[in-house]
């Protein structure tokens, strides 16, 4: 079974097409499809494009720049993590709609999270990939 993947980026939308041998593939193109969000404008640009395919190659985002099996509390720091590097302002509004988590629930989240003593080891992991840029 191989696997080929093309990526395509166009003003603020990433396309990414997967071609791959098996009877999933209907299947998995529906999962890509369902999972796609375009771009935010602040993220749209190759500093940010830079961050997000960083973050995506160490394992903390999926290949669609979604959270890739974290935590709401560390998606949350992550977004903050983001915004900081970026210059973004309103972090919950953009990353909330992109990532499809409610605002609120993402900034209580980042409270939450900042509380947890686990998290400093994890800021300074992200911090890695985001600082490469």
């Amino acid at each position: 079974m191989s696997d080929n993947r093309t990526i395509e980026l166009h003003d603020n939308a990433t396309y990414i097409e997967n071609y791959s041998d098996g009877p999933k593939k209907k299947e998995e193109k529906a999962k890509a499809e369902e999972k796609f969000r375009p771009l935010p404008e602040s993220l749209a640009n190759p500093q940010g494009l830079m961050v997000l395919s960083s973050l995506a190659i160490h394992g903390f985002l999926d290949e669609h720049f979604q959270p890739k099996g974290l935590s709401v509390a560390k998606t949350a720091v992550l977004a903050s993590q983001i915004s900081t590097k970026l210059g973004i302002q309103n972090v919950w509004v953009v990353f909330g709609t992109f990532w499809n988590i409610d605002k609120e629930n993402l900034r209580s989240a980042f409270n939450k999270g900042m509380e947890q003593q686990q998290m400093s080891g994890f800021i300074g992991e992200t911090a890695k990939s985001i600082n490469i840029c």
